[in-house]
């Protein structure tokens, strides 16, 4: 009894920490954050949870030392990236040198194959359309790639290992990314949406640049030297308006040629109305549209 209490303290501990520290991320994301400082910010959660989780392990003597590791590399290299990733697994591999004592290089190969797992991951179904359950399963079978380090102990010690622990690691990882996928992914995409929302509210739809809302936004954050209190003044140069003056210069003669050129009794039909007059009618529409396309469009 003791021992399914060990491992149920052994998955449920990181979870419960990444729970609690995504909720803190999600705070201060929502704060406003460049996309380097996230970075940094989420590097820092996942290695911080990672230590906390190795720190206290299942220790089973010549069998190694035993903890979630895996599951918090696997889960940041394949939702968060590779920086994330390489950040966590860095802070996971100099842990557990320091630790040393037996299983210290299985330990750093199975970590090393937990990253690899949720980098394919990455590759393969980060931006499928499979369902979200589908995805974090997959993935919580992924992390079990870390199971290659127990190869790396005595023939009979990897054997005990993988009857025995192997069962609950691959339950665990499966747990672990449904929680963690739906957490973190479920912050990722409220956070991808209230940028783009804030895009559309404060952007040009034709041309992407700032209307008078972003502009508004934006004014109050630029350097200046004029006291807060004073107002300010924004200058617009466009360098096209000597050619646009010319263009227009230019436009008027041109139409006016091309109108004195045309078969106005081709394109007026005042007898529209009258019935059995739709065939001119329609006549008079495509000779419209032809003057259009040959003539004005030219022109431009």
């Amino acid at each position: 009894m003791n021992d399914f209490f060990d491992i149920a303290h052994l998955l449920l501990d990181p979870i419960a920490l990444v729970m609690a520290l995504i909720l803190l991320v999600s705070i201060a994301k929502r704060h406003g954050q460049s996309e380097l400082r996230s970075k940094m910010i989420m590097a820092a959660l996942f290695s911080v949870t990672l230590v906390l989780s190795m720190s206290d392990p299942i220790d089973l003597g010549e069998g190694g030392i035993h903890d979630m590791r895996s599951l918090l590399i696997a889960t940041s290299v394949a939702l968060l990236g590779p920086i994330v990733g390489l950040a966590t697994l860095a802070t996971g591999l100099a842990m557990r040198f320091g630790i040393g004592g037996p299983g210290m290089v299985p330990g750093m190969v199975a970590m090393m194959g937990a990253f690899a797992g949720g980098l394919l991951w990455r590759q393969i179904f980060f931006t499928s359309s499979e369902g979200y359950w589908v995805k974090a399963i997959v993935l919580g079978l992924m992390t079990s790639f870390h199971l290659v380090g127990f190869f790396l102990f005595p023939y009979d010690v990897a054997v005990g290992l993988l009857t025995t622990i192997g069962p609950f690691y691959v339950f665990g990882n499966i747990i672990g990314s449904l929680v963690i996928c739906y957490l973190l992914g479920g912050e990722l995409s409220f956070q991808s949406e209230a940028e783009s929302t804030r895009n559309a509210a404060n952007t040009d739809h034709l041309t992407g640049l700032l209307n008078r809302r972003g502009l508004e936004d934006v004014l109050p954050s630029l350097k200046t030297d004029f006291p807060a209190n004073r107002g300010r003044a924004l200058l617009y140069f466009d360098i096209d308006i000597p050619t646009i003056q010319k263009s227009v210069s230019e436009f008027r003669a041109k139409f006016s040629a091309s109108v004195e050129c045309i078969d106005i009794e081709a394109i007026q039909y005042p007898n529209h109305y009258r019935r059995g007059q739709e065939e001119g009618k329609r006549t008079a529409i495509a000779n419209v549209r032809n003057w259009i396309d040959r003539d004005l469009i030219a022109l431009t």
